[in-house]
C-alpha cells in the first residue's frame, strides 16, 4: 500500500476566511452569539473583563473553522483484495470516531457524516471516500483526515 501526502482541497482565500457556506456560517454565529450572551451575564458588572473574554472567545473559536477546511489523501494498492480490506479499516476508524455513513453514492463513493444531531455539526465536517480497484481517494475535514492517514500507515 502506498498513501499520498495529505493535500490540501480548500480555496485559497479559505485559509483566511474558513467558511464553507451559508449553514456554517449561520451556525457559527448561532453558537458564537450563545457565548458572548453567557459571558455578557457572567461579566455585566465587569466591563472591561467582559472585552478581555470576548477577544478570547473570538480567537479561540477560529481554529475550529480552520480544521474543518477539506483535505485529502489517495490511497494505491497492488490488488482489489487489498483495497477492499483498507475499505474495511476505513470504515471501522471512521464509526470509532464518531461518523456513520450516509447510504453509498453508489458503487465507487461513500458518504460518512457525524453521529451528532444536526445542531451541533457541520456538513462540512463529513468524509467522502471514492474508491476504484486499486485505489481510495479520503477527502474530509483536515483534522480527521490527518488522524485517519496516520492511523493506516501504522
Amino acid at each position: 500500500m502506498k498513501i499520498s501526502e495529505i493535500r490540501d482541497v480548500s480555496r485559497v482565500w479559505q485559509q483566511f476566511v474558513p467558511i464553507q457556506s451559508i449553514s456554517q456560517l449561520l451556525s457559527f454565529i448561532a453558537f458564537y452569539a450563545l457565548i458572548i450572551g453567557v459571558v455578557y451575564l457572567i461579566t455585566r458588572n465587569e466591563p472591561e473583563v467582559f472585552g478581555i473574554v470576548c477577544t478570547g472567545a473570538t480567537v479561540g473559536a477560529f481554529p475550529a473553522l480552520l480544521i474543518a477546511l477539506p483535505q485529502e489523501f489517495i490511497a494505491e494498492f497492488d490488488s482489489e483484495r487489498a483495497t477492499a480490506s483498507t475499505l474495511k479499516e476505513i470504515d471501522e476508524l471512521l464509526r470509532f470516531r464518531g461518523y456513520k455513513t450516509k447510504g453509498d453514492l453508489g458503487t465507487t463513493t461513500a458518504l460518512y457524516i457525524s453521529k451528532l444531531p444536526a445542531a451541533l455539526s457541520w456538513k462540512e465536517n463529513s468524509f467522502v471516500i471514492r474508491r476504484s480497484e486499486k485505489s481510495i481517494i479520503v477527502r474530509g475535514p483536515k483534522g480527521s483526515v490527518k488522524w485517519l492517514r496516520d492511523r493506516l500507515i501504522r
